[in-house]
């Protein structure tokens, strides 16, 4: 498992350089110990689905309470109004605690496709209606608005305007796959946890 893999202590913690201090691959801290989403978004969001998924199936407190404390990071300082993840161009990274620019705001495609998994994951685990709230906010404002009307053309980053960019094709690919998952009203429980 990668999990207990990531942080290592390798990086240089006093470097302001997020491919240096280890959060650009969220490497800074032991996974157990992050509570704030920080660096590339889309490996973050990734990366904390992943720790959604084996909350889900170890029933591992410690993860749980990372992940949830995650969540709750993202949900009340790093999410825009309209769904989007990720606000810094550079490192295509989460900025600091309410670093929400609007003109800059980079917002990929690919973050919101990474964070609808992600909040789908934390809704089968909480079953809490929230999660499914914000994943609703970045499929119909972020992940749908990616596409181009024809089909024929993706837009990558969503600073309230748009750039036109074919690089994100698979993560649309991915949201297709995720949109066929079963997404259950009243889902059913087992040990506690949603079970779809």
């Amino acid at each position: 498992m990668a999990l207990p893999q990531r942080g290592s202590g390798e990086g240089a913690a006093t470097s302001s350089d997020l491919r240096v201090n280890g959060k650009y691959w969220q490497d800074h801290l032991p996974a157990v110990e992050q509570r704030t989403a920080e660096g590339h978004a889309v490996r973050a969001l990734y990366f904390y689905s992943g720790m959604a998924d084996w909350v889900r199936y170890s029933g591992d407190q410690a993860y749980e309470t990372a992940v949830t404390a995650i969540w709750e990071n993202i949900a009340s300082r790093k999410l825009y109004i309209t769904g989007g993840f990720g606000a810094r161009d550079n490192n295509e990274a989460f900025g600091e605690d309410y670093e929400l620019p609007n003109a800059s705001a980079y917002c990929e495609t690919c973050a919101s496709v990474a964070g609808s998994m992600f909040c789908l994951r934390m809704f089968r685990l909480h079953g809490e209606a929230k999660y499914v709230d914000m994943m609703e906010r970045a499929l119909y404002n972020t992940v749908l608005d990616g596409y181009g009307i024809a089909g024929k053309t993706f837009y990558y980053p969503g600073p309230l305007g748009f750039v036109q960019s074919r690089r994100c094709p698979a993560g649309m690919v991915r949201h297709e796959l995720l949109s066929h998952e079963p997404l259950q009203a009243h889902p059913l429980r087992h040990r506690g946890r949603v079970k779809s």
